[in-house]
């Protein structure tokens, strides 16, 4: 007999609404909602407005395009999170957009690195190699060292970052789809079910991605520390 997902919170329960015309209801899902919504709309304002300052200075495109998508990850994060947490039991939709838009801004953040680095391969190359020829791994690795200047070093990094580009939305619509069919069981941890696989997917994915990219970072943080305060200590206000 084929396992079945088991199912909750199938009905609403509670029917009461915040306001019914007369009085408020003060519980503390409403209370969340209310919060969510504000830092939702706190952090969205924040973000358009150092949008804004970008587009009205728009004058290094090749680096600032990368940035505006990274900033307006944050608004798309906070309203997705919002609904997800009124409307919990469509959250797995409203993921696939906030989770298809985090793989692109993983990309955009490697591409804004490279940029700094110089504008075709060669150039990035050169800067690269500009620096030791040996350097330590980064933790949990670190009693191992590597040579940034060899000939796959870059290639290796861009391999192990993008495939995160490809891999997590890949991921995410699958589970929708497993989701639709019954088959993804967001409720428990089964190995008779989807969600398992694709949490294993995910984080063998994001680990690398995200290791590939300290790695690069710290091997490049010296050619780029001028950039690095601009990006990081930009006054959004």
């Amino acid at each position: 007999m084929a396992p079945t997902c088991p199912k909750y919170d199938l009905e609403e329960t509670d029917p009461s609404q915040f306001f019914d015309g007369q009085n408020i209801t003060w519980k503390r899902h409403y209370i969340g909602w209310g919060i969510a919504g504000v830092c939702a709309l706190l952090s969205t304002v924040i973000s358009f407005r150092l949008l804004y300052k970008h587009a009205r200075n728009y004058n290094k495109p090749s680096e600032q395009r990368h940035i505006m998508r990274i900033v307006l990850m944050i608004p798309i994060y906070s309203v997705i999170s919002f609904f997800s947490y009124r409307f919990y039991k469509q959250a797995i939709y409203y993921e696939t957009i906030r989770d298809c838009y985090e793989a692109f801004v993983i990309h955009s953040f490697f591409v804004l690195l490279l940029t700094y680095l110089g504008d075709d391969t060669a150039a990035q190359r050169a800067r690269i190699t500009a620096g030791p020829e040996r350097l330590k791994w980064v933790f949990p690795f670190n009693c191992f060292y590597y040579n940034p200047h060899g000939e796959l070093f870059l290639y290796w990094m861009k391999y192990g970052v993008l495939q995160y580009v490809v891999i997590k939305p890949a991921a995410t619509i699958a589970a929708v789809v497993l989701q639709y069919k019954g088959f993804y069981c967001e409720t428990i941890y089964s190995f008779a079910f989807g969600k398992v696989y694709i949490t294993i997917i995910n984080f063998i994915s994001v680990t690398v991605a995200m290791y590939c990219m300290v790695v690069f970072y710290v091997t490049i943080k010296t050619e780029i520390e001028d950039k690095s305060k601009g990006l990081f200590g930009a006054d959004p206000l």
